[in-house]
């Protein structure tokens, strides 16, 4: 049955649906919106987070990269070292992280209201994957140098 034949058959009722029901409860709208509002500020924070991390990261291979060109390898060679170590370590930690997600969702009370939608799931992924991808090419500007340089031979 649908709400309105519930109210036809119930008179001074008024029967709504789960959702409408939901929607109705005093502070949900509220919160709910302050959660989206929140996820932005999230992925603006791990963009920058990432983006120091892996530029960190790559500052401490600076001599390393140093020798690796004096010796012949070439800017585009490195590049492509760097993003494909940026993409397995960000998509290795992604699954880590989306396993470790739905292992605590197995294992919570079944009374406490939790939801997961994979596509959310899998697109705030997607997202995390490729902001990791951007912040890598911060790095990768930092390895087009002088190989002497590097090596602390040229001042």
């Amino acid at each position: 049955m649908d709400s309105a034949e519930i109210n036809n058959k119930l008179s001074g009722t008024d029967t709504v649906t789960r959702g409408e029901a939901v929607q109705g409860m005093p502070g949900y709208k509220e919160e709910n919106g302050t959660i989206l509002m929140m996820l932005p500020f999230l992925l603006a924070i791990s963009a920058f987070v990432l983006g120091v991390f892996f530029y960190v990261i790559t500052m401490q291979k600076t001599n390393q990269f140093g020798i690796m060109k004096a010796i012949g390898a070439s800017n585009r060679f490195l590049s492509k070292a760097i993003v494909s170590q940026v993409f397995i370590l960000s998509l290795t930690s992604i699954v880590v992280g989306i396993l470790l997600t739905y292992a605590t969702a197995a294992i919570r009370p079944k009374g406490m209201p939790f939801k997961l939608e994979t596509s959310l799931v899998v697109t705030y992924s997607i997202i995390l994957l490729v902001i990791a991808m951007l912040s890598s090419m911060v790095s990768v500007r930092k390895i087009t140098f002088d190989p002497l340089k590097a090596l602390g031979r040229v001042e």
